[in-house]
């Protein structure tokens, strides 16, 4: 991912990272409902490949030649088997932690979306063309990225507009970062909805609508009204 200096960098508010985050990056707890967080530093992203090595994401079998646990209908999450989002470099069943490798945990019944909402969002920052998110409250199994569709807006909707972006997935910083076009570097609004995708464990994650704004001096989660 291309991260470059834009001249809109002193138009957005410093980096500063509260609850002692790291500067790797690390997220810091969340909070339910409308939750107002300021921005940090971000790691390194991730793979940009999407669901698995072929680069188109699949909806049925299992690993290994073994059925995975049935997801329940609900966000958009089809009603049944799952096969675990890709490969990790790990090696199959296992994970990358930031740390190293572990294995998988094995899967709930029924394997139930997460849901990516403000109750467990925990920060965002836009860093040049980069949107980035964290969620301290979710674990997340080295999910290999993909893309989604981001609705942006500005304070004047002079600049609003839609685009498929890619996204990354970093487990050194265990974040989600989301590389947006150039028309969007100058939004104070995201928003991404009916978006899903299942990590290389085979855990699902799901956001139907969630939104971000930028007030001039710190990043929000919007609940949906």
């Amino acid at each position: 991912m291309a991260v470059a200096c834009g001249s809109d960098d002193d138009q957005k508010g410093p980096d500063l990272d509260t609850g002692g985050a790291s500067a790797a990056g690390a997220p810091s707890s969340g909070e339910a409902g409308s939750v107002t967080v300021p921005g940090g530093a971000g790691g390194t992203g991730g793979s940009d490949s999407l669901g698995g090595s072929s680069g188109e994401p699949t909806t049925s079998g299992g690993a290994a030649g073994e059925p995975s646990a049935g997801a329940p209908s609900q966000g958009g999450i089809p009603n049944e088997p799952i096969e675990p989002g890709g490969v990790s470099t790990c090696g199959a069943q296992k994970y990358e932690t930031g740390d190293g490798c572990e294995a998988c945990p094995a899967l709930p019944t029924p394997n139930s979306a997460t849901k990516l909402d403000c109750q467990s969002y925990s920060r965002a920052f836009k860093n040049n063309e980069d949107l980035e998110l964290g969620f301290a409250q979710v674990t997340f199994h080295e999910p290999l990225g993909g893309a989604v569709t981001i609705t942006w807006e500005d304070v004047n909707h002079t600049l609003d507009g839609s685009a498929e972006v890619p996204w990354t997935f970093s487990p050194t910083a265990q974040q989600l970062y989301f590389d947006l076009p150039d028309a969007a570097r100058y939004a104070d609004t995201w928003r991404l909805s009916g978006w899903t995708f299942t990590d290389v464990c085979g855990f699902l994650f799901t956001a139907s609508d969630l939104t971000i704004r930028y007030d001039g001096e710190a990043y929000s989660c919007v609940p949906p009204t």
